[in-house]
């Protein structure tokens, strides 16, 4: 029977055989290796260990393209548990090393990052990286050693195999951006000088509509909300030709401008306020985070489901206004509610990293538990035909 030790975590399934390629090449081949593109096969694994393993886990689904990161809120999932956190030393499995994705990593427990890049060097390079005793010596380490929830700073956090290539990566990518844009930088809409201009663009490539990017842009900047708009108005009648982007498909131009510039894709800190405006609309979700069999499968700390039962029963039924206006009205209405469920600043901070980790955590569960239902009935309806040819 085989012993594996070190499982990998990548929801997208070509990523993951080109993740298992690479970790090939450094030893780290099938008989050490199990890999999962299901988060609840994942946890599973990991609670049914007889042993320590080390768990290598993507942040995103399209890591070099995509503008969401998921992969810490498994990471947070193991390290919060108490028996999966004595079972599993999890690890980020990134290409991207830039200082806000490594204070992501260390401020939901991650116990290291390992930086793909940097693994993709040429063979006479790779007997110099000794990945498989990086891997073995986190993994000896007592539990004890991962005490906390996050228990480096991030000057003191691992990142193999280093994070020097990493920082002339981020300037020469900086370098380039310039260089790209430079041409129209004499006659570019004055919002692109803004300090808000790239989280505009990062509410966009979420899909958040005009009025609410204008709505929060103007809260968090001080700046007049009609100003914002008429700002965001020139921007994409100035680029949308640019980048072939029809009418007012501000997503469709962010992403495609993060995609070119993926230094400036942020990652959320646990209490920035972004992410509770684009948690998912929790009267929606009901049914989900109430479910006793997801909350088994999601390995939630208590603390998070405590803030799940806390919050849900006042906004059961709370409607959501029609039109481009209600994603805005419904974030501030959440927040307004979520001052008066707690009146005390601290503790409502607290209140909001808790319910946004628990509410994160159980839709992620949901959807992998529907993935994980479709890929079945998809095996139950091949079979039959497999046998009939």
């Amino acid at each position: 029977m085989r012993r594996h030790w070190v499982y990998l975590y990548d929801e997208d399934d070509g990523d993951r055989l080109a993740a298992e390629r690479q970790l090939a090449r450094y030893g780290v081949d099938e008989s050490l290796l199990r890999s999962f593109s299901n988060r609840i096969d994942l946890l599973q694994a990991i609670d049914a260990l007889d042993r320590v393993a080390v768990a290598l886990v993507d942040l995103q689904s399209d890591e070099r393209s995509g503008s969401n990161y998921s992969g810490h809120r498994i990471v947070e999932t193991i390290r919060r548990h108490p028996r999966l956190r004595e079972r599993c030393v999890p690890l980020v499995y990134t290409v991207h090393v830039r200082e806000d994705v490594v204070e992501l990593a260390c401020e939901h427990g991650a116990c290291g990052l390992i930086s793909k890049t940097d693994l993709d060097v040429p063979a006479a390079e790779r007997a110099r990286i000794d990945l498989v005793g990086f891997l073995e010596e986190l993994r000896r380490r007592p539990p004890s050693h991962y005490a906390g929830a996050a228990d480096y700073t991030a000057e003191q956090f691992p990142c193999f195999p280093d994070v020097q290539r990493a920082r002339e990566r981020l300037r020469a990518q900086e370098a380039r951006l310039r260089a790209d844009l430079g041409s129209v930088l004499d006659d570019i809409p004055r919002i692109m000088r803004r300090p808000y201009f790239w989280p505009a663009i990062r509410y966009f490539a979420e899909g958040t509509d005009p009025a609410s990017v204008a709505r929060w842009i103007a809260e968090d900047y001080g700046a007049a909300k009609r100003t914002v708009e008429l700002e965001l108005d020139s921007l994409r009648d100035h680029l949308a030709p640019r980048y072939k982007v029809r009418g007012a498909d501000m997503a469709g131009f962010a992403r495609d401008l993060l995609e070119r510039a993926p230094h400036k894709r942020r990652a959320l800190a646990p209490d920035d306020l972004d992410s509770v405006r684009v948690l998912q609309r929790l009267s929606a979700l009901e049914g989900v985070l109430r479910s006793r069999s997801l909350r088994a499968e999601s390995y939630l700390d208590e603390a998070a489901l405590r803030a799940i039962d806390r919050v849900v029963d006042p906004l059961v039924g709370v409607r959501r206004l029609a039109g481009k206006v209600g994603a805005s009205h419904y974030a501030n209405d959440l927040l307004l509610r979520l001052s008066r469920i707690e009146p005390d600043e601290q503790a409502r901070k607290r209140l909001r990293v808790e319910l946004v980790r628990g509410v994160t955590n159980m839709y992620d569960t949901y959807l992998a538990h529907e993935a994980r239902s479709a890929r079945a009935q998809t095996a139950t309806v091949a079979a039959p035909s497999a046998q009939r040819a």
